[in-house]
């Protein structure tokens, strides 16, 4: 939970998601803590948008208890302004989970055409997005199928070979 990570716009494209389409619908927000203050105006936020039954931070998690929130969200959604390969991407597309998320930084990179990239971050666009996702059985399956292709770019049977080639083309130079 950091400001970059602008989990402020998932928690108000959520409220807007409740409101437009499933007002039963739960957001989980798992990560660290990287900055309490904002995770602190984070939590108000959502206090003040009347969501505190529906939004849950329950902070760092076990691997079995991560495994365990991708297996049971239906999208993955990203809003943050900056990121190197976003690790939760390829987490998200390895649980075959799909994805929406801000196209800022290397997120069209890693994501692909493995999710909805959104060139703004307005709450009902996002909301829509992520409606479009869950009734969409065709389109999800697509980015389902796109995202396992996607994340095996990443796998370490193709990145470790690239990487020692490239520290070896610096340690000859």
């Amino acid at each position: 939970i950091a400001p970059h990570k602008c989990q402020h716009d998932i928690v108000r494209a959520f409220a807007a998601y409740r409101a437009m389409y499933d007002p039963a619908a739960r957001l989980h927000l798992v990560g660290r803590v990287g900055c309490e203050p904002y995770a602190d105006a984070v939590r108000k936020l959502v206090v003040e948008l009347g969501l505190a039954d529906a939004v849950r931070l329950p902070g760092r998690v076990s691997d079995g208890e991560l495994g365990a929130c991708y297996m049971e969200a239906d999208v993955l959604v990203s809003m943050s302004e900056h990121e190197g390969v976003g690790i939760p991407l390829l987490e998200a597309m390895h649980h075959r989970l799909p994805i929406v998320a801000h196209a800022a930084a290397a997120v069209p990179e890693t994501v692909g055409d493995a999710g909805i990239l959104l060139p703004r971050k307005r709450p009902a666009t996002v909301a829509a997005a992520v409606h479009r996702i869950i009734e969409d059985g065709p389109l999800r399956r697509a980015l389902v199928a796109r995202g396992a292709r996607r994340v095996q770019q990443y796998s370490p049977a193709r990145t470790v070979p690239a990487l020692l080639g490239a520290v070896a083309a610096v340690v000859a130079g």
